[in-house]
């Protein structure tokens, strides 16, 4: 069923037919509710799961439901790829007219050749390596919909030391609040 519902928010962002209904985020409390929910599959996989987050409000405009799922998907990833006892740490943090979301892990990381892939279409990784199954729409997806609400993610990943995935949306300003 995930993979369908991933398979049609792709057909419907690259159609453009997906209207982005914004409304005011706190990003602090939204990514509380998201480590909460993910508590569990830290421990059934015996990981640390980190979560830190600025004394401020981080407010940004932004559809609720599709930032939410950046972050499980790349949540999910992580915990994916990350060996037990090991740790995934989300991030939140201003940085200048953005906020900043990191999801970190200390997994195998990903080679340099395949993270030029990461975020296109249908790429699941280099057949042979630490990479699991998957659709290869995950990161595809979230880069269409971070893209559509005007920010970026990148990666970062050194090879046996783990993956950083940045996530940067612009902030509401304090006059908008």
């Amino acid at each position: 069923i995930g993979m369908i519902e991933n398979l049609l928010q792709v057909y419907k962002f690259e159609s453009q037919n997906l209207p982005i209904e914004n409304e005011k985020i706190d990003l602090g409390e939204m990514l509380e509710r998201v480590v909460s929910r993910n508590e569990i599959s830290a421990r059934q996989k015996q990981c640390k799961l980190a979560f830190e987050r600025p004394k401020e409000k981080a407010l940004i405009d932004g559809n609720y439901q599709s930032i939410e799922r950046v972050v499980q998907n790349l949540l999910d990833n992580a915990f994916k790829f990350t060996e037990e006892k090991g740790t995934v740490k989300i991030r939140l943090l201003r940085d200048g007219q953005y906020f900043q979301i990191t999801v970190s892990d200390d997994g195998p990381g990903i080679q340099l050749e395949d993270q030029q892939n990461l975020f296109n279409r249908f790429w699941q990784g280099t057949p042979g390596k630490n990479y699991t199954h998957g659709t290869g729409l995950g990161l595809y997806l979230c880069k269409q919909i971070i893209e559509a609400h005007k920010g970026k993610i990148t990666c970062q990943s050194t090879p046996a030391k783990g993956t950083i995935f940045t996530v940067n949306l612009p902030s509401k300003s304090p006059a908008d609040t």
